[in-house]
């Protein structure tokens, strides 16, 4: 019995979170709150678009239209839990999107993109604890792993 690389397994909970395999996706800290979230969403208009910052690599941030929101109720505890142990989820929410960026100066300008953010740990809390986004390519090997590049990570000096 072969067992899964370190690689394989984030594979496969990226693509549980709604992520293309065969590409990269970006991971970082959110440079926006809850009610920004909801600014971009609720105020946006079609000649005055709203967006969210979202950190790329740490040399691209890169402000990102939503054009589809949709909230994930996560599951609660172990991941290898007995099929008979009964599902509870966590309390608060988190959200898939859909959107591109929406930035002149970025080399990514009207780039669509996919993403994740993995909710607010309580309800006093106004910023979401992670942002997973994804750059879609046409070019994605649907058969591939998922990169994963920490965007918080700044280059050795």
């Amino acid at each position: 019995m072969s067992e899964k690389n370190s690689s394989g397994i984030r594979t496969d909970g990226l693509k549980a979170m709604g992520f293309e395999a065969g590409t990269v996706v970006f991971s970082s800290d959110p440079r926006f709150t809850v009610d920004d979230l909801k600014t971009a969403v609720f105020s946006t208009r079609y000649s005055s678009r709203v967006t969210v910052p979202v950190q790329l690599s740490h040399d691209d941030l890169v402000q990102v239209s939503l054009h589809r929101v949709h909230v994930v109720f996560a599951e609660d505890g172990p991941t290898n839990a007995p099929a008979e142990r009964p599902k509870t989820y966590h309390e608060t929410p988190e959200w898939r999107f859909d959107g591109w960026v929406e930035d002149v100066s970025s080399r990514f300008n009207g780039q669509p993109v996919r993403g994740y953010i993995v909710g607010v740990s309580d309800d006093t809390d106004t910023t979401p604890c992670r942002v997973y986004i994804q750059l879609i390519s046409d070019s994605a090997d649907p058969d591939g792993e998922i990169t994963y590049q920490d965007g918080d990570d700044r280059p050795e000096n």
